[in-house]
């Protein structure tokens, strides 16, 4: 995976399906933007692991359920 990549910003872009929980491999990340798509699911708790995110902007989309406990525990 793109392990030196450290934005990711793929907004209205018409995704659908839902969030891989392998971005959570993506660990130089530290912007992430999903907004404006039509991604489904809910936010996979493996974001807890990009221990480098500061920026995360997944709204107007169609996901659901809570959110993770693990991106709550990040610094």
């Amino acid at each position: 995976m793109m392990k030196s990549l450290n934005s990711l910003l793929i907004k209205d872009n018409t995704l659908h399906g839902a969030i891989p929980t392998e971005i959570g491999t993506m660990e130089n990340l530290t912007e992430v933007s999903l907004s404006d798509n039509t991604l489904q699911g809910t936010i996979p708790t493996e974001v807890g692991k990009m221990s480098r995110l500061a920026i995360l902007f997944l709204d107007v989309n169609s996901l659901h359920g809570a959110i993770p406990t693990e991106i709550g525990m990040m610094k």
